[in-house]
């Protein structure tokens, strides 16, 4: 992998414990991002993540052994791109080719493959959407990620001020981003209501008493980017500018 060579990351708005973008935006209110900071601050991020991981997993040693058979002594910081790469070529004959999911983890391959076998965003995109967890046998797999449908200049005027108070030196070119896990936000926030406790960091966040964001809750859509199920036989859709990218063919057949 070149660096160049973009990594597209998908939000699972089904999957609340593994979507990124919800993670993303829950991670960026608990610790917002300043001028001079990188997304992970600090030094040594490789070794305080394995820290925690390694702590994480020893206090649920006997469980993950009862649940899963698994030891936690064969699991490692790796373990997240090894997985990821194992479930991505699960049995799955749709799934995306083994050259992608390689070139997707940053592995090399032997002989020629490598000088041949190059990175294209079609084989990305599809690692992306199936890594997220979006299900590959439904139609959901083609779904776009929650965004607010804003009528009116004053309403997407609130959208800018909500982000600009939340995170004032985030830069401009992450907005899209950060609106997208807002709307995620919004969509799951009774499913963070249930599953974490009251005093989580999340909840400190003023996000949820910002009067922007709760006037903008209600306007949050869920659609799907591909078919034209809503069209008339004889009218042709010509605005593609939300439609879903890298939908394999028998996601638009369902």
């Amino acid at each position: 992998r070149r660096s160049s060579d973009l990594c597209h990351v998908y939000a699972n708005p089904f999957n609340p414990y593994v979507c990124p973008i919800l993670s993303l935006i829950s991670y960026l209110l608990v610790t917002p991002p300043t001028s001079d900071s990188c997304l992970f601050p600090g030094a040594n991020q490789y070794n305080r993540y394995n820290k925690y991981l390694q702590k994480l997993l020893e206090d649920k040693r006997d469980y993950i052994m009862t649940k899963y058979g698994v030891n936690v002594d064969n699991i490692g910081a790796h373990s997240a791109r090894k997985g990821a790469s194992t479930y991505m070529t699960r049995g799955c004959v749709n799934g995306p080719s083994q050259q992608a999911v390689n070139i997707r983890c940053g592995w090399k391959m032997m002989g020629v493959t490598d000088t041949y076998c190059r990175y294209e965003a079609a084989g990305d995109q599809l690692c992306g959407r199936v890594v997220s967890g979006l299900p590959l046998y439904s139609h959901r797999f083609g779904v776009l990620p929650p965004m607010f449908k804003l009528e009116s200049q004053e309403e997407k005027d609130r959208l800018d001020r909500l982000v600009r108070t939340l995170f004032p030196d985030l830069p401009v070119e992450l907005w899209p981003v950060v609106k997208h896990g807002i709307a995620l936000l919004a969509l799951r926030e009774d499913w963070f209501r249930l599953n974490l406790a009251p005093t989580n960091s999340l909840f400190q966040s003023s996000i949820f008493w910002n009067e922007d964001y709760q006037y903008l809750k209600p306007k949050v859509v869920l659609e799907m980017g591909v078919g034209d199920n809503n069209l008339e036989v004889d009218e042709v859709r010509t605005d593609r500018s939300n439609s879903a990218t890298v939908i394999p063919s028998h996601i638009v057949l369902l």
